[in-house]
């Protein structure tokens, strides 16, 4: 009888094809199904040109980011289309090819260990897998930084080798993060000037000669990146980074996980355990901490200073040499030991990705198709009618796409809220109960006008950067954190009150000439709100006598002497004047866009600057849950 010995012999390379199918798999699951982003919409529509000249013109200039992935985006979906998969497809292929780069880059600077376990940790990390399924200029940088840095090293390891040709591949590549985005352009000029501690003396002419190509075949686009630079850019809706910024990115960069967080550490800390100064070379973790460091520091003082660019995406070209820094000081381990060490990771951050993330609910469901298709549900509730804040081109794309009901309301129908309450009104007499779709920039107030009519929220569903609701007539479902009784002496967290001004027979108090300020409401935010996603809401009942010129409902939340939201509501967006009769006015705080903790105050009163007389009376302070997943592939939640 023949009997046969199979032995299977673990190696790294083997290792290293178990992680790309990892990476493979966590980036191309139900390929087909992933929605395009509001961000990827943006980009398609601004393909829609006749010709390259309008294409520069009307779609690269007036953006924020270099013409590379816009021009490239304008060719493939004018050669394949515009079908998700399609057009998503060679990003994922980069993102997947960044692993294998990373482990080729560690392995030459450091050992298989670095790079199996940085491998690992590119394969399965949200912030890699979600910038791989998005066609947009932020894993393509990073594949050009991936690729730019390794023939970089070619270059100043080993300056005796071609060095034609790895100097042609490293200047192709920084030529593509130049055109990529500006951030990848600043990692490119961090890498170009490094290179100089770095290369030896004999070949530094040479050098400067590839940055000095670079610098030529990025002569085209100079007038475009001047034209861009003079524009306004996102700091009307990106706000200043906080100092705690780059502590917050470590923890979103390992999914807000502290059970991940501590078993990179203590990878770490199994690193210095076997610590052997021989082996260890305090140069490139110098390199690789200052690459890390520097795009976030100037990102960071930029921002501040200037005007405000620094986000999380910006930051994925320089961050997978954080993993240089952590991984770098370990010694090489046996394939067994690495497998296991593989193992481990990719367990641990497929489940935090998948249980704590909630990576694919999240991101496989877009709130711009379930805006127009969870109108399916309000219909089978006899919810009607159906009203909807969105954007309009992208619901249209929903709409042909999948032939969903056509006949909704929208929001920007109505000029002021005035006119959105009179046709709220208008349906209180004709329906039950109501539908409701609205994207993360909804006003806040809409909401509450259709809760003066339909109070109790049945049904919600919450999804990445919006939510659909059915709203009945029935009981409030809102939770009344507090009402200004002028009856009773003392009120809680209500100040300024001059009881001389407060009218018994109404329940109300008088503001005219002699009164700026109404009573004013202020809380610890922690003392309010249940989650950072809240709302805060209040209304007041508004009774004109000479006219509401002037007059306002504020809010405002002050933290550390700062005043980090200031808005103001004039009650001419709610209240008819010719009508000597009460109206509420309505003012909300998305706590989700105001970045505050606990300790901050809110405030609210209305300012009566034109000095008008009025009585206000039912102010009323309310709690609103709020989407908790509104940036959910952002934010902790």
């Amino acid at each position: 009888m023949l009997n046969l010995t199979v032995t299977v012999r673990l190696t790294n390379k083997a290792i290293l094809f178990f992680i790309l199918a990892i990476g493979a798999i966590l980036r191309f699951w139900n390929f087909g199904d992933i929605p395009f982003s509001h961000d990827e919409f943006s980009a398609l529509f601004r393909t829609e040109y006749s010709s390259f000249q309008e294409l520069i013109d009307f779609g690269v200039k007036p953006d924020g980011h270099p013409a590379g992935i816009q021009v490239f985006l304008y060719y493939w979906t004018g050669w394949f289309g515009k079908t998700e998969w399609i057009v998503k497809l060679p990003f994922a292929l980069l993102g997947l090819l960044s692993i294998g780069l990373i482990y080729a880059i560690a392995k030459e600077w450091f050992n298989d260990t670095v790079g199996l376990l940085s491998a690992t940790l590119m394969a399965c990390l949200q912030y890699p897998v979600v910038y791989s399924v998005t066609a947009r200029p932020y894993i393509s940088g990073m594949f050009f930084v991936l690729a730019m840095v390794w023939f970089w090293t070619r270059l100043v390891k080993y300056p005796n080798k071609p060095f034609v040709f790895n100097s042609i591949l490293y200047i192709l590549f920084s030529a593509l993060c130049a055109y990529n985005h500006h951030f990848s352009l600043l990692f490119a000029v961090i890498v170009g000037l490094s290179g100089l501690f770095f290369i030896p003396k004999k070949a530094l002419l040479k050098y400067a000669l590839c940055g000095l190509v670079i610098f030529l075949l990025y002569v085209p686009h100079l007038s475009i990146f001047f034209h861009q630079l003079g524009n306004k850019g996102i700091e009307g809706w990106l706000a200043k980074p906080e100092p705690d910024f780059l502590w917050n990115f470590i923890r979103y960069i390992f999914h807000y996980s502290w059970i991940l967080l501590f078993l990179v550490i203590g990878i770490v800390g199994l690193g210095i355990f076997q610590y052997r100064k021989t082996t260890f070379s305090p140069k490139p973790f110098m390199l690789f901490l200052s690459w890390f460091m520097l795009p976030f520091l100037i990102g960071y003082f930029y921002s501040t200073e200037v005007n405000s660019v620094l986000q999380y995406s910006v930051l994925i070209f320089s961050f997978p040499f954080l993993f240089f820094v952590l991984f770098g000081h370990l010694s090489n381990q046996t394939p067994v030991i690495n497998f296991t060490l593989v193992i481990v990771i990719a367990l641990v951050s497929i489940f935090t990705l998948n249980v704590k993330r909630q990576h694919f609910r999240l991101l496989y469901n877009s709130h711009y198709q379930h805006i127009v298709s969870d109108i399916g549900v309000a219909r089978r509730l006899n919810a009607h009618p159906f009203i909807i804040d969105s954007h309009h081109k992208i619901s249209q794309y929903y709409q042909d796409k999948e032939e969903y009901p056509a006949k909704y309301v929208w929001c920007d129908l109505f000029e002021n809220e005035l006119e959105f309450r009179a046709y709220i009104r208008s349906q209180a007499d004709l329906s039950t109960s109501i539908y409701f779709g609205a994207w993360s920039s909804t006003n806040p107030n809409y909401e509450s006008i259709i809760k003066e009519y339909y109070p109790n929220e049945t049904w919600v569903r919450n999804y990445l950067g919006g939510s659909t609701h059915i709203f009945s007539q029935g009981t409030a479902s809102d939770s009344l954190f507090s009402r200004l009784n002028f009856k009773e002496k003392e009120q809680v967290h209500w100040n300024n009150i001059d009881r001389k001004r407060i009218i018994l027979e109404e329940n109300s108090y008088l503001l005219d000439s002699l009164s700026e300020w109404s009573p004013t409401y202020k809380i610890r935010l922690g003392d309010i709100v249940t989650h950072k996603n809240n709302t805060v809401r209040a209304s007041v009942r508004i009774k004109p006598i000479s006219g509401i010129q002037g007059v306002s409902l504020v809010a405002i939340v002050e933290e550390n002497g700062k005043t980090k939201h200031w808005s103001n509501v004039e009650l001419s967006r709610f209240v008819e004047t010719d009508k000597e009769q009460w109206q509420v006015v309505h003012q909300g705080i998305n706590l989700s866009d105001v970045a505050a903790g606990p300790g901050a105050i809110i405030t609210f009163f209305v300012w009566n600057q034109g000095k008008e007389k009025l009585y206000i009376k039912d102010f009323e302070i309310r709690r609103v849950e709020g989407n908790k997943v509104k940036y959910g592939l952002r934010d902790d939640f």
